[in-house]
C-alpha cells in the first residue's frame, strides 16, 4: 500500500523538476520529448504497465504540451523586423497563419521563420534562378502538387506570390518531408535539395551538414537569442 502512495508522489516531484527546467531555460523550451518513442495514447488509455513506463509518458506529455510557447505577437514582431516589403496588415495575417499552421502540423514557428529568412529574406516577390518563388521559395510544380492535396485553388505564379498561400503551402510541404524522412533536419535538407536528390545523397549528409541546414539553424538560434533579450529586457 505504501508503495502505491509513494510512486505518484515521486512522479509529481519529477514533473515539478521538469517544469522548473522548461520554465527557467526558455531557449531549450521547444522540447521534442525526452522519450519521443512513447505513445501518449498509452498513457491516456490508462494502460500503464509499470511505474517506469508511466514516468516516460508523463514526461512526454508534459513536454508535448509545452513544445512551442511563442505567441502570435512575437511572430509579428519578427516579421516586421526582417521584412521591408510586408505591411502591418500583411504581417498580422501572416503571423496568425504561421502560428495556426505550425500548431496544426507540429512544426516550430521559429524554424519556419528561419526558413523564410534564409530562402527569401522575407521578400514575397523573391524569385530564384531555379524558378522558386515567394517567401518560402516554392517551385511551381511543388506548389501545384501541395495545393491539390490541400484543396487550394492554385493559380500558378500568382498564388506563390501571395504570402498567405505561399507560407501555407511551405509549412505543409515541410511537414510532409518530416513525415517522409522522420527527422526535421533531414526534412530541411530535402526541402532545399528536393526529396529525390536527398534520398540519393542521404549517406553523404550523415557525415556533414550542408550549408543550407547550418544557415537555417543559425537563423533560428538568432531568433531564440533575440527572444531571450526581449524577455529579459
Amino acid at each position: 500500500m505504501k508503495t502505491k502512495v509513494i510512486i505518484p508522489l515521486v512522479l509529481v516531484a519529477v514533473l515539478a523538476i521538469v517544469n522548473l527546467f522548461t520554465t527557467f531555460i526558455p531557449k531549450y523550451g521547444e522540447y521534442t520529448g525526452l522519450f519521443p518513442q512513447v505513445n501518449p495514447e498509452i498513457f491516456l488509455s490508462n494502460k500503464i504497465i509499470d511505474p517506469y513506463t508511466s514516468l516516460q509518458n508523463l514526461i512526454y506529455l508534459h513536454n508535448f504540451e509545452k513544445k512551442f510557447d511563442i505567441t502570435e505577437a512575437e511572430i509579428y514582431d519578427f516579421i516586421r523586423q526582417y521584412s521591408d516589403d510586408l505591411n502591418k496588415k500583411q504581417s498580422n495575417r501572416l503571423s496568425r497563419l504561421i502560428l495556426a499552421e505550425c500548431e496544426n502540423y507540429n512544426i516550430d514557428p521559429l524554424l519556419v521563420l528561419a526558413v523564410i529568412g534564409v530562402e527569401s529574406e522575407f521578400t514575397p516577390k523573391a524569385v530564384s534562378g531555379n524558378g522558386a518563388i515567394g517567401l518560402m521559395q516554392i517551385m511551381p510544380d511543388t506548389g501545384s502538387y501541395v495545393a491539390n492535396r490541400l484543396g487550394i485553388d492554385f493559380q500558378g505564379v500568382e498564388s506563390l506570390f501571395d504570402p498567405q498561400i505561399n507560407v501555407k503551402l511551405g509549412i505543409y510541404y515541410l511537414s510532409m518531408l518530416e513525415q517522409q524522412f522522420d527527422d526535421i533536419e533531414h526534412a530541411l535538407i530535402a526541402y532545399n535539395y528536393g526529396p529525390q536528390k536527398f534520398s540519393e545523397l542521404k549517406s553523404k549528409f550523415m557525415d556533414k551538414k550542408p550549408n543550407y541546414l547550418k544557415k537555417v539553424l543559425a537563423f533560428k538560434d538568432e531568433l531564440i537569442d533575440k527572444r531571450l533579450l526581449t524577455q529579459r529586457g
